[in-house]
């Protein structure tokens, strides 16, 4: 159990989660993965959380789009940065090559920014269809996932990749 122990609702259950929760999303089809994927980010939102969307194969105002079309009242005037979506190219590897370290780097500070701006929690979502693109360190993309688990007991992200 994270230490924090804040329990929050993942949005596609009624169970709620310890925060820092990590799962790996299956789906089966793109209309499944946007179904749960909305009710996640969503049940974040709703909660007061600092939410973060890292898209890849879509635009960021497609990624607006499908989540409005799918009931998510995000404010277009929110300037506090709660909610926000970024590309994949952008969070996993801005350098042009995905170094696990610098990416887990990136969800404790994410972590941290939203307790100190005051949020009661925080989670992100991502798409790793990037990996399949041949960029220079796609090849760790399985170490990173197995290091998430490392840092969330002290920094609660509660994420799904």
């Amino acid at each position: 159990m994270c230490k924090d122990k804040i329990m929050v609702n993942m949005g596609f259950t009624d169970e709620k989660f310890p925060a820092g929760t990590h799962m790996c999303l299956i789906f089966s089809d793109e209309e499944e993965r946007k179904k749960i994927i909305s009710k996640y980010l969503d049940g974040g939102y709703s909660a007061g959380e600092k939410v973060s969307c890292f898209a890849d194969e879509m635009s960021l105002d497609e990624v607006k789009s499908w989540l409005k079309d799918m009931g998510l009242k995000i404010s277009d005037n929110d300037k506090t940065g709660r909610f926000s979506v970024a590309r994949t190219a952008d969070t996993y590897y801005p350098n042009g090559i995905f170094e696990p370290k610098l990416m887990l780097d990136n969800l404790k500070d994410f972590h941290t920014n939203a307790k100190k701006e005051g949020y009661p929690a925080s989670r992100v979502t991502g798409e790793t269809s990037w990996a399949l693109k041949g960029i220079p360190g796609s090849d760790r993309l399985m170490e990173y996932e197995a290091k998430v688990n490392d840092i969330l007991d002290e920094y609660p992200v509660t994420s799904i990749c």
